[in-house]
């Protein structure tokens, strides 16, 4: 008896030792995707992308969901933020990938874990006509934007620019984004005088 505990205590201690190498956390240094591991309505689940070497302005920060594109993500001087954050529509459960690109090269991914959807309602506030109307907040390096704009087939917002004295963060948009538009950047400097700029379809 005491050789059949034995042996199962060595089978179960493999075990764990296997399941904890499976499930080893992603480098302090790694792109990570953050999201709800569960949501009771997909038309609007938030998401943040944490770059820790943040990326180069030659290259481009694809956010997809159910592997369809969503957001991508464009800046003007090399590490500029260190996250980018918006809310997208996710019909169904599934999982939300980063991807960092160079030309057509994909250089570095991650994905978030999977996120279960119960339901989709995609009846949005009535906050008035679609267009490039919002509220901006700048609390210290993080800026932060609400859009009034349904992201519907007509006048939906396809892209917002967000000037500081650090450079340039672009947002292009498609319509897999949240009705009324959220998107959010850290800056790895100081953003002085922020200034916004915006295209509808």
């Amino acid at each position: 008896m005491k050789i059949l505990y034995r042996t199962s205590f060595i089978t179960l201690l493999m075990l764990l030792t296997a399941s904890c190498v499976t499930t080893k956390p992603p480098a302090a240094d790694s792109m990570q995707v953050r999201t709800p591991v569960s949501v009771e309505n997909g038309a609007f689940v938030p998401v943040s992308i944490h770059l820790p070497k943040g990326f180069a302005k030659n290259q481009a920060l694809d956010i997809l969901v159910n592997n369809e594109l969503a957001v991508t993500v464009k800046i003007s001087k090399d590490t500029l933020i260190s996250r980018a954050s918006v809310r997208v529509r996710m019909k169904q459960s599934g999982f939300i990938s980063a991807n960092i690109r160079s030309n057509n090269a994909i250089i570095e991914q991650a994905k978030s874990p999977y996120i279960k959807v119960d339901g989709f309602s995609d009846k949005a506030a009535n906050l008035g006509a679609s267009g490039t109307r919002h509220k901006l907040r700048v609390t210290s390096n993080k800026i932060r934007m609400l859009f009034v704009n349904e992201m519907k087939t007509d006048n939906y917002l396809e892209q917002v620019t967000i000037h500081t004295i650090e450079g340039d963060t672009t947002f292009v948009l498609t319509k897999i984004v949240s009705a009324h538009p959220y998107v959010s950047i850290l800056l790895n400097g100081d953003p002085g005088e922020v200034k916004i700029s915006a295209k509808q379809h």
